[in-house]
């Protein structure tokens, strides 16, 4: 086992000494050539942005919801080959205003005049020829194509849409108790067209608290013979009328529409672009925050301008990976536009990483200095980046075509921003370390600022001070180095010297590597804090099996919308979600005995199944047709003998009961054995439970029915079936795909760290973090769905990046002892990881000022969930464990930050640390080969 650390230390060793080589030589690169590198980065975007002309939205849920190997994919594919595209169901909810009765005879008649103004007198112009509802609607149909008479489903059709039998309807609840059947002849439900229904204690109708009115569209080639599903006619006639009555009363009514596809889609692609002043506000707070933590009170020291050029490095790489990933043909819908903000929190902490390496270390020469930065801070983001894109490239085991493109435009995102951090913003700190030298201000580049008059001298005080000590103490250096009169070594002097050291440990610095290890490493800090976690652990153990999957549409509904109102009016009315599915059979010979037997079973075991109300099929109607029709005729069994079937069942088409069937038999020529491409029987579900696993199970038993009857090629299938595929894999691959990334995350750890010890904890940490994530999941009404099953495998890489330096920076300490190290490996990295946490979360600080469901609620609680779980087990969990089971010190000799040689002739001993808080550092001039004593002052 020893050998096998061994090995690994030696591994990981020889990695890092690699990498941080490459690095050193390219900021020597950019250090010579910054204006190089910067024209260079922005030629490389610009050509991974050349793939914008290949851009497209993709808004077909088919290509974006339904797995890969999912049924639907197929069974869509036949019923719009077969069928046509299945006709779309555009709904309308009225309430009365004054909740009244909505059975009462004034409601019904306005109920009617809202019918006759959308059904006759609505229309939309395209392409200069006005649609109404007559030309876009579904017919009833007859042995003619067409008919004028639409399909519309509401309690008018108990009047049969006659205004004047309704009007001289003395007894309006007598002639709703009675029965009505639809175009289909089947018995039409008043809880279909209803809600709130109450009866007396005889079972009759009483009131009604609303009603719904549907009206079938047509959505293929039926109209003006092209070919297109969503076709603009329709698309346009739906958007007008939901603009129209959305937030509108109609005489005693409130109208609410509801099931608008093309509105819906309007209502909801607005929402998404009004939600834009986010990203641009979330950016200038990042400009803001990170100009704080970068910069100092000083007008040559503030850095607001790199500040804004770690930002653009950023919107850059989220430009370039947008471009390259539709150069790749990838997918790109409303959902890829969380990146925008998730690519800020990962994207600016690598520029914080890169200015705080700055100032802690050095270097004999400005060129060496950059060069020392980038071989530390370039190894360090390329570990977290590596884990990132690998938290992002498991996500690609995941079936689901959204999630598997946006994984894809998050690895490229974060490879890109990778790329122009350690290019492009390294480029401008070269330009900004010029700047410093020059004396010249932040902003203002053309005038000249003494570098130590603060911006803000009410917030200097000690700090003023103690840098007056400094340029004391750098004065005394040069006397006592021999060399003030040697202008060539002074010149060394003054390239050499740099106002960026970290000088200016502030609070939080100081708190992370002194006060915060001193009470978390104590016996009694350990233990709570083991407590705690383990308490959170074994709640989150409980809870997070408990996760439901789940899905709604009106999750991409803004909540400022008309519409989401209406979709909750429909919800909580009805209480319930109405789906109309098809039971399809195949290219079979429908006449044979065996295939006869099998469709008479089929829609019978189909209505059994759980939840299905009805099924209207054209078979069980021609079996009624030919044993009246044929009576005598059929064999023992009932059946028609298989030379008459087709003369039979083309009689049956044309009869008064059969011809409402026409469409349901697809058949290219007269109907014979091999003619008959499909049949379609429609049904109906009412799903009185509102969880998605519920859903599941219902879709899975009609599908097992239609199963057992291969012979006919039987298959159910709905759009809902699209979604719902998705929900049915949603959990088993979201586990799946965390595992990977897990397990992926493990062996970098093991290599990149070096110890198999503090990579296991690392990976426990990751564990443990995604389980409370769960935990909270459960306990704030979440669920899995596609957006959380992503932030669940990204969870992965953001715990990485808060505990893997940790361990690092305790495994490369040579401290004695465990708390020893804990405490230097805090002091080390401790600030950075904190101020990274912060940064990915203010990132997502402003969504819940958004108006969607996912951006609000999903990723802003989410990423909130995950910074802090991240930051608690990184900074306290962590450092615990470790300190308890990890006491040797590290056996390689390998160290995150540089230390100059000091010379036995240095003369750092006249320097002591009663200069206002300075430390002596011993700095090398080449010019001279002396080395002189600078100074670091705490401020």
């Amino acid at each position: 086992m020893s050998r096998a650390k061994q090995a690994l230390n030696d591994t990981g060793e020889y990695i890092q000494r690699g990498i941080r080589e490459n690095f050193r030589f390219l900021g020597h690169r950019i250090y010579t050539h910054p204006y190089r590198t910067i024209g260079f980065s922005l030629f490389v975007v610009f050509l991974c942005s050349l793939g914008f002309m290949n851009f497209t939205v993709e808004t077909d849920p088919i290509k974006l919801y339904a797995p890969l190997s999912s049924p639907a994919v197929a069974d869509s594919a036949f019923q719009d080959e077969t069928f046509g595209y299945q006709d779309r169901r555009a709904a309308f909810v009225v309430v009365p205003v004054d909740k009244g009765n909505a059975f009462l005879k004034s409601v019904l008649l306005d109920f009617f005049d809202l019918y006759q103004e959308i059904a006759f007198n609505r229309s939309v112009i395209v392409e200069s020829k006005e649609y109404k509802l007559q030309d876009l609607c579904r017919k009833t149909g007859t042995v003619a194509p067409w008919d004028d008479k639409c399909h519309i489903r509401s309690v008018l059709q108990w009047w049969d849409y006659n205004r004047t039998e309704l009007e001289r309807d003395s007894n309006v609840l007598g002639t709703l108790n009675s029965s009505v059947t639809d175009y289909m002849g089947s018995a039409l439900s008043i809880s279909s067209v209803a809600s709130g229904v109450e009866y007396s204690v005889n079972g009759e109708i009483l009131s009604a608290e609303a009603l719904r009115i549907n009206f079938w569209l047509v959505n293929d080639a039926s109209i003006d013979s092209i070919e297109q599903e969503n076709p603009k006619w329709t698309c346009t006639w739906e958007e007008e009328l939901g603009k129209l009555y959305t937030d509108t009363t109609y005489g005693s009514l409130a109208v609410y529409p509801t099931q608008l596809w093309c509105y819906t889609t309007y209502v909801m692609f607005n929402g998404f672009y009004a939600d834009i002043w986010l990203m641009v506000a979330d950016y200038a707070l990042m400009v803001a925050f990170a100009s704080f933590v970068m910069s100092r009170n000083s007008w040559v020291s503030s850095k607001a301008t790199l500040a804004a050029g770690a930002v653009l490095s950023v919107l850059l790489a989220v430009m370039a990976s947008f471009g390259l990933g539709s150069g790749m043909g990838m997918m790109y819908s409303t959902v890829i536009q969380l990146l925008v903000f998730l690519l800020l929190g990962l994207g600016i902490d690598d520029a914080f990483v890169i200015v705080q390496t700055h100032r802690q270390s050095s270097g004999s020469t400005p060129r060496e200095h950059v060069g020392e930065t980038l071989s530390v801070a370039g190894a360090s983001i390329t570990i977290t980046s590596l884990t990132d894109c690998v938290a992002f490239l498991s996500g690609l085991t995941n079936s689901l075509p959204v999630i598997r493109s946006l994984c894809v435009f998050g690895a490229l995102g974060v490879a890109a921003d990778w790329g122009l951090q350690v290019t492009l913003f390294v480029a401008m700190l070269v330009l900004v370390q010029r700047r410093e030298k020059a004396r010249r201000a932040d902003c203002c580049c053309c005038f000249h600022a003494d570098p130590y008059k603060p911006c803000l001298p009410c917030l200097d005080g000690a700090p003023q001070r103690r840098r007056s000590s400094m340029r004391a103490l750098r004065a005394q250096a040069l006397a006592e180095s021999g060399i003030e009169k040697q202008p060539q070594a002074q010149q060394a002097v003054a390239e050499s010297w740099t106002d960026d050291v970290d000088d200016d440990p502030s609070r939080l610095q100081t708190f992370l590597s002194t006060t915060y290890p001193r009470y978390l490493l104590s016996v009694a800090g350990k233990t709570i804090v083991l407590s705690v976690a383990a308490v959170l652990l074994g709640l989150a153990i409980w809870a997070a099996p408990k996760v439901e999957a789940e899905y709604e549409n009106e999750w991409f509904i803004p909540d400022n919308t008309g519409l989401k109102e209406s979709l909750r009016v429909e919800k909580d009315l009805f209480r319930g979600t109405t789906w109309l599915f098809s039971v399809n059979t195949g290219a079979v010979d429908y006449s044979t005995l065996e295939n006869q037997r099998a469709m008479g079973d089929l829609l019978g075991n189909v209505t059994a199944s759980a939840h299905v109300d009805y099924c209207s099929g054209w078979y069980v109607s021609f079996k009624q047709f030919y044993t009246t029709v044929h009576a005598g005729e059929t064999t023992a069994d009932g059946l028609v003998p298989p030379p008459l079937y087709f003369a039979w069942l083309d009689e049956f088409l044309r009869s008064d009961g059969g011809h409402q069937y026409y469409f349901s038999i697809a058949n290219e020529s007269a109907l014979g054995p091999e003619s008959i491409q499909g049949t379609q029987s429609r049904c109906t579900v009412v799903s009185r439970v509102y969880t998605g696993d519920s859903r599941v199970a219902v879709m899975d038993a009609v599908r097992d029915v239609a199963d057992d009857y291969p012979s006919l090629d039987a298959t159910a299938f709905t759009k809902s079936f699209v979604f719902l595929d998705g929900l049915k894999v949603m959990r088993t691959e979201t586990i799946s795909s965390m595992a990977l990334a897990a397990a992926m995350v493990l062996v970098l750890c093991m290599v990149l760290i070096g110890s198999v010890g503090a990579a296991s904890l690392v990976f426990l940490m990751v564990v443990m973090v995604d389980f409370n994530i769960l935990a909270c999941y459960y306990y704030s009404d979440m669920s899995y769905e596609f957006l959380t099953s992503i932030i669940l495998v990204l969870a992965i890489g953001f715990s990485v990046d808060y505990s893997a330096h940790i361990a690092h920076a305790f495994v490369m300490s040579k401290k004695s002892t465990g708390n020893a190290r804990a405490t230097e490996a805090l002091a080390t990295i401790g600030r950075s990881v904190l101020c990274g946490g912060f940064s990915t979360w203010l990132a997502v600080a402003l969504l819940p000022l958004s108006s969607a469901y996912l951006f609000r609620v999903v990723l802003f609680r989410s990423i909130t969930f995950t910074v802090i779980f991240g930051l608690f087990h990184g900074l306290c969990v962590l450092p615990v464990l470790l300190s308890i089971l990890y006491r040797s010190p590290a056996s390689s000799n390998t160290h995150l930050s540089v230390t100059l040689p000091r010379s036995e002739d240095s003369h750092h001993s006249a320097l002591t640390d009663d200069n206002g808080g300075c430390r002596a550092v011993p700095t090398k001039v080449h010019a001279q080969s002396t080395e002189i004593v600078v100074a670091e002052c705490e401020l």
